[in-house]
């Protein structure tokens, strides 16, 4: 005799359409949603309401067809590429992609290659991998090696080519930043990704931007493993947020060392080479009033405008009133 589940038979009508929108937006596992049924089951109510039963496929179509009507195409590659500079997408397949407001699976690759193109998805998931790869041998040997240098060459074009030729920022902050230095100090004193292109012994990390003439370092600590300010440890609620982190597991062990390890070590190295340093904070985003870009929402970034606007790009006045955005 089968064996009833009680959760099945408790569903509406309405939680059986609430749940099979969020199969086909792709929380295929329902136990990620507090469901101890399968798909099989679930279509087995539905074909009692006449509803034709889910598939995956059905589901990736679904998802590619919201993601077109509710982002922008930029907005869709900014994302992408952000995820890509931040997880480890092979690792993070196995446990889900969480990403425009969709989940994705062994799937995602179709899936992005569906949505950026094939050569544009290439040339992504390329420029991150090999970012990684350096990233690695720094943390483990203190620089790429002799088996890396191929991967640091092809890591260098990737970067240059796509600031010379395309500037392909990695968040829609760091653009609106980077024409607002422009505008200011132009094209030829702004230098984007610092660090790697010219390395600099003095701060041996890619930094931001940097602005020749003043020789100032800029740090768009906006994405929310930064912290949203410098970690401290003897700070109970930094110390609770770490915790939380680390209660997630794999998902958030890189915004973790980021927050605790990573970004603790470029200030001390800022500090003992004493550099004209910022460091900004703000990455709130709010609906976009300005045409002149195609994004739903804009960065804030109180912080960073405030030392732009208010004064004047004075950086030791600016640092008196705010000494949070330093070392």
């Amino acid at each position: 005799m089968a064996t009833v589940n009680k959760q099945l038979e408790a569903l509406s009508l309405e939680d059986i359409h609430r749940v099979s929108e969020q199969f086909l937006m792709g929380w295929h596992d329902f136990r990620y949603i507090g469901y101890n049924f399968r798909v099989k089951g679930l279509n087995a109510y539905r074909k009692k309401h006449g509803l034709p039963p889910l598939d995956k496929e059905w589901s990736l179509d679904y998802r590619i067809n919201y993601i077109r009507t509710h982002f922008s195409a930029d907005e869709i590659e900014n994302q992408i590429r952000d995820y890509c500079q931040q997880h480890r997408l092979n690792d993070e397949r196995w446990n889900g992609i969480e990403i425009l407001d969709c989940r994705f699976g062994r799937e995602y690759a179709k899936a992005f290659k569906m949505l950026l193109g094939a050569s544009k998805w290439k040339r992504i998931s390329e420029q991150a991998r090999v970012e990684k790869l350096v990233d690695t041998q720094t943390q483990l040997y203190g620089g790429v090696g002799v088996a890396g240098k191929e991967a640091y060459r092809k890591m260098s074009e990737t970067k240059t080519n796509n600031y010379r030729q395309t500037r392909t920022f990695e968040s829609i902050g760091e653009e609106v930043v980077y024409n607002l230095l422009v505008e200011r100090f132009g094209e030829d004193d702004v230098v984007y990704q610092y660090g790697v292109h010219p390395y600099d012994e003095r701060y041996p990390f890619p930094c931001d931007f940097y602005i020749k003439s003043k020789d100032l370092f800029i740090e768009m600590n906006i994405h929310f493993s930064h912290g949203n300010h410098w970690f401290d440890k003897s700070d109970h609620d930094d110390m609770l947020k770490v915790k939380h982190w680390t209660n997630e597991g794999r998902k958030y062990m890189k915004q973790v060392k980021q927050w605790t390890v990573s970004d603790p070590l470029k200030r001390e190295t800022a500090k003992k080479s004493k550099l004209n340093y910022l460091v900004f904070w703000d990455g709130r985003h709010r609906r976009n009033k300005d045409k002149h870009y195609d994004y739903t929402y804009m960065p804030v970034l109180e912080d960073f405008k405030r030392w732009y606007y208010e004064y004047d790009c004075d950086t030791d006045a600016f640092l008196k009133d705010n000494p949070a955005n330093t070392y």
